[in-house]
């Protein structure tokens, strides 16, 4: 079912309609992913993570060489943590950025053991992990 709704923007901000949010099956406290066009002039929005789930996010700067995120992602499954969106590029000739959003649920440490075990990889440049 499609929901149509118009709403005013409050200086940056605007109000998603109950019905939409209904529709997206979306409770309070969830969090959302809004994907933006500029030349279509449109935005997706998504579920992303339920409140329910315990959250982090993971902003990450390593150097770009092969297998490097390979050994990111593999730590943190090693660790029971599940990346629920992730996103990131190439910034420079030899420095890879990415942001992850974890589900830290099944987690068998809390953020500042996985920010210490990430940092020990000798590629990492810079990291901070916060619960959200």
């Amino acid at each position: 079912m499609t929901v149509y709704s118009i709403q005013k923007t409050e200086g940056a901000t605007v109000k998603i309609p109950s019905d939409v949010l209904a529709t997206l099956n979306v409770r309070s406290g969830e969090y959302l992913i809004f994907k933006g066009n500029r030349a279509k002039k449109e935005i997706t929005v998504k579920p992303l993570i339920s409140s329910c789930l315990k959250a982090a996010e993971l902003k990450l700067m390593i150097q770009n060489k092969p297998g490097t995120n390979a050994k990111v992602d593999k730590i943190l499954g090693d660790l029971g943590i599940n990346i629920v969106f992730g996103r990131g590029g190439q910034v420079e000739e030899d420095v890879y950025i990415s942001v992850k959003l974890l589900d830290m649920s099944s987690a068998v440490v809390g953020v500042k053991e996985v920010q210490r075990e990430l940092e020990a990889i000798e590629e990492v440049i810079d990291l901070i992990v916060e619960e959200i």
